[in-house]
């Protein structure tokens, strides 16, 4: 009897010591991947884990449901660990900062008098700290809590620096506010913290919430009327290559500001002078009014209505307005995403195409007419098949990923398009991909990188013939296949910053077009060198 019960204790006593031995394999590797920056792997392995819940690998995983912004999950984690250990010491600081970044400001600051008690301190609780006293518009205390806040991580410690100047600001400290910002700028010129903190020096210099700047330049456009392949240029052009002078200008101001609420008002005006061809100079402001809605911590909605009118030659030639809903997601270190919907209508001003002449009915034969100097298919009116203006709905998502190590930010997205034309012509469906990046190089060099491609197949065959196929006082014939374009975008630019004002670049951009109705396939190269100069910071 006694051999059989130890025949069958011992080799249940083995298998319960291979399985905390595994166990406690698996929480130093998932220690290592948090540590390391994989907090979904680290979290899937904990959960691989046979034995009963540990404490410490509970406010690891707190710790990685932060990372991962998930603080609804990391509230209940952190919590489930200081059930099964009351006394383990960084429970109730990890809770203050889910806490926090949930909106719930009073658990937060009662976890992080816990945390005090237990005698935390560091880099993170003297900024969720300074976090809570600013919220509680202690500001004084706040600006002096989050001096000096650093080793967190470069965009954390450039966050803390944002604040902190805020703080100062706040209490009415001009001048070590103005010195936080401008430091602020120092550490990343590029960042979002950066721009954040242009504008807060903005409301400081001007006690406006205003920014504003302005880009002027030269090019050489070697296509400035999209000349088709095999087509020939109108006779009063000379030629299809121009320089031109180049000019934006881009202003905003912050009109009202709440904790969750935002509104403003911004104003856009491009504009471009040509050399010679002066028939193609243009004028474009565009006017937007936006609202901003604070969903979370890291999540907001924002409405946009803007309107825009453009001349050409000075002769009205676009009338534009677009309502526009996006909601911003922060990921922390993995980055931002935008996912955004926008619908908006074109009235084209110009006058409209002439309608062409019927002819026989027969492609190449003579028109009815010998002082027609050319004639169409019977029963097409191209007035109204080619008329541009109509409606359109776009749906479409972005996301930036900041990679650290090369100092690199990557951008990618997708766009969805559907535009309804009045006009047979012009109404189609749009798919567009592209992807871009921004690296910043020594001698505050900044290179942009930029491709883009569209596919745009189009409800209708085209009324416009092959250029090839006019002949004097002839009926030209039509594909009847319906119109399909593709391009390829293409953008390299390099920007020296020579203060956090003014900087310097150059771009080159290559456009390639291909459609299968000939007048639309055109390649265009743009070369333009131009000077930016930021106002407020």
């Amino acid at each position: 009897m006694l051999l059989l019960l130890a025949a069958v204790l011992v080799p249940a006593a083995s298998a319960s010591q291979d399985a905390a031995r595994r166990d406690r394999v698996i929480g130093v590797r998932a220690a290592q991947l948090a540590r390391a920056g994989q907090c979904t792997e680290a979290i899937g392995l904990i959960d691989s884990r046979s034995g009963a819940p540990d404490a410490e690998l509970e406010l690891l995983r707190g710790r990685c449901e932060i990372e991962l912004r998930r603080y609804v999950d990391a509230v209940a984690t952190l919590e489930e660990a200081r059930r099964l250990d009351p006394t383990l010491r960084g429970v109730s600081l990890q809770l203050a900062v889910a806490r926090y970044h949930q909106g719930d400001l009073d658990g937060a600051r009662q976890a992080l008098d816990e945390a005090k008690a237990q005698g935390a301190s560091g880099p993170e609780f003297e900024l969720y700290t300074g976090l809570l006293l600013l919220q509680g518009n202690d500001a004084l205390g706040a600006a002096n809590t989050l001096d000096g806040v650093r080793g967190l991580g470069p965009s954390v410690d450039q966050a803390a620096l944002y604040y902190e100047g805020i703080a100062w600001a706040t209490a009415e400290e001009r001048d070590d506010a103005i010195e936080a910002l401008e430091k602020v700028i120092e550490m990343d010129p590029g960042s979002r913290w950066a721009d954040e903190a242009r504008q807060a020096l903005d409301r400081i210099d001007g006690g406006q919430r205003w920014w504003a700047w302005v880009k002027a330049g030269i090019e050489y456009d070697d296509n400035v009327v999209l000349l088709s392949r095999g087509s020939q240029l109108p006779e009063d052009i000379s030629g299809a290559h121009d320089i031109r002078g180049v000019w934006e200008l881009h202003a905003g101001s912050e009109v009202w500001r709440d904790r969750d609420w935002a509104s403003g008002v911004s104003f856009d005006y491009y504009g471009r002078a040509y050399e010679d061809l002066d028939d193609f100079d243009q004028h474009f402001p565009v006017l937007g009014l936006w609202l901003d809605r604070r969903l979370r911590e890291t999540t907001t909605f924002r409405l946009r209505y803007d309107v825009g009118y453009s001349w050409v030659d000075d002769a009205p030639f676009l009338f534009t307005q677009g309502l526009t809903g996006t909601i911003f997601q922060d990921w922390a270190e993995l980055g931002r995403s935008r996912l955004f919907v926008r619908g908006y209508w074109d009235d084209f001003l110009f006058s409209k195409d002439d309608d062409v002449p019927d002819g026989p009915g027969t492609p190449g034969a003579f028109c009815n007419s010998p002082r027609d100097i050319i004639c169409g298919p019977v029963g097409i009116d191209e007035r109204e098949s080619r008329n541009r203006d109509g409606f359109g709905i776009g749906f479409g998502v972005e996301h930036d990923l900041p990679v650290q190590a090369i100092n690199t930010e990557f951008t990618t997205g997708y766009r969805l398009d559907r535009f309804d034309a009045d006009g047979a012509d012009f109404s189609y469906l749009a798919h567009q991909w592209f992807i871009q990046s921004r690296t910043k190089l020594p001698w505050d060099l900044l290179l942009r990188l930029q491709a883009f491609y569209t596919y745009r197949p189009y409800d209708n065959a085209s009324t416009f013939p092959d250029p090839a196929d006019l002949l004097f006082n002839r009926q030209y014939p039509l594909q009847e296949r319906r119109r399909r374009d593709e391009s390829w975008d293409l953008l390299v630019e390099l920007e020296k910053r020579w203060t956090g004002r003014l900087s310097t670049s150059i771009r080159y951009g290559y456009t390639d077009q291909d459609s299968n109705v000939t007048l639309f396939a055109f390649d265009r190269e743009i070369l333009g060198i131009y000077v930016t100069y930021r106002f407020g910071g």
